[in-house]
């Protein structure tokens, strides 16, 4: 199982901090606000930039093969910590995952806007360009209207019951739905 006490410690190692700062930040407590973070997040993975790195190799070194391309495999491999300087089967993936950045951002104003289960709005995260998330409408909405967003998968969400709805909410979130759609299905 996962565990955030070595996180935790190796915050305390770097803080100069008192042990009476220690516990009132405890591991407990740690967790709680690492996963407030993570639920009020937008997590994205960067292009990672090797198969046009590894295009351009083959392109200076005059194609596959060639004494040029093996020299520059070697040099990739040992950078790579190969002591035998061979590249194997595989490493691609793990030089990709070297490679692409991947971040979790918090939006505080994004944090702050309320989930409906039939929403006005949402978030589009996945065109994530130059550090912006953007909030478009998804219908028209009127004047003094709340601005809401769904936290929860609205394409498989849609043909859910309240309590299934609910129960991913109050796991996923810890709150109990309250939105027009939910009150309605009473």
């Amino acid at each position: 199982s996962y565990s955030l006490h070595p996180a935790y410690e190796r915050g305390w190692a770097v803080l100069d901090t008192t042990n009476e700062e220690k516990e009132a930040f405890s591991p407990e407590f740690f967790g709680r606000c690492v996963a407030i973070a993570a639920r009020n997040g937008i997590s994205l993975t960067t292009q990672s930039p090797f198969k046009a790195y590894y295009a351009a190799i083959i392109r200076k070194a005059g194609g596959r093969g060639t004494t040029k391309h093996v020299d520059f495999m070697k040099q990739l491999a040992f950078a790579l910590g190969k002591d035998d300087g061979k590249l194997k089967r595989g490493m691609d993936r793990e030089i990709e995952e070297r490679c692409a950045v991947t971040a979790s951002v918090l939006c505080p104003l994004i944090a702050r806007i309320n989930h409906s289960c039939d929403p006005c709005a949402e978030v589009r995260n996945q065109e994530y360009v130059d550090f912006y998330a953007d909030v478009v409408a998804k219908r028209d909405i009127e004047v003094g209207e709340e601005i809401t967003i769904s936290y929860i998968n609205i394409a498989t969400s849609i043909g859910r019951n309240r309590i299934k709805r609910r129960r991913e909410l109050r796991t996923k979130y810890l709150f109990d739905c309250m939105c027009d759609l939910c009150c309605a299905s009473n």
